[in-house]
């Protein structure tokens, strides 16, 4: 298993892997991060630092799942693993409470610890369901959103793509929010947000 990145979010990735029993080899690949600063923790794995050694771990293993944080960054590590001939894992935290069909998670989907997601959810790939979010009866997220810790996503609403809900938000049900947004952490959405906004608060605006 290769975890995309070199971040915080990647140990937490780890974090999950293990608690799911995970007894496989590990890597990370991280092709940025200047060696005096790679965490103590990582020292445990093997580091892939370009993408000529990603491509040869991909070839005997070729599963790769992210473990950077950022809507950008997901986007330019999956093309990287991609072209590289790996293949998205979607991974599940073993105290997460999925009751959506498998059907209607895409591929590269990461639900972190304490998740909880309700009946007829369409998750769309890529997506980023971080600790303790809570999303509700037919909510569907599009393509390499992220939901970030303890949001609450109510019946029927609809999150576009690259979009990130903050931490502790709420989106109220039927609230249809656009592509490319960021919801502020601890905001409440009572209306439709169009493509491409920033909106925080209470309500949000």
């Amino acid at each position: 298993m290769v975890i995309l990145g070199g971040s915080g979010h990647a140990k937490e990735i780890i974090d999950v892997l293990l608690l799911n029993g995970f007894n496989g080899d590990i890597a990370l690949f991280d092709d940025v991060t200047p060696n005096e600063l790679w965490p103590v923790l990582f020292k445990n794995y093997k580091r892939l630092q370009n993408t000529e050694e990603l491509s040869q771990w991909l070839k005997n293993e070729p599963s790769f799942v992210i473990g950077a944080g950022g809507i950008k960054a997901k986007h330019i590590l999956w093309k990287k693993a991609v072209d590289a001939g790996g293949k998205p894992a979607t991974l599940q935290a073993h105290n997460a409470s999925i009751c959506t069909g498998k059907d209607n998670i895409n591929e590269g989907c990461t639900m972190m610890q304490m998740v909880f997601v309700s009946s007829d959810v369409k998750i769309g790939k890529a997506v980023l369901i971080n600790a303790r979010a809570n999303i509700h009866h037919d909510v569907s997220i599009g393509d390499f959103s992220e939901i970030a810790p303890s949001a609450l996503l109510l019946g029927r609403c609809h999150v576009g793509k690259n979009t990130l809900i903050g931490a502790g938000a709420i989106i109220l049900p039927d609230i249809r929010i656009g592509d490319n947004c960021t919801i502020g952490a601890g905001s409440v959405v009572t209306k439709n947000i169009q493509n491409n906004q920033l909106v925080k608060g209470n309500p949000a605006k």
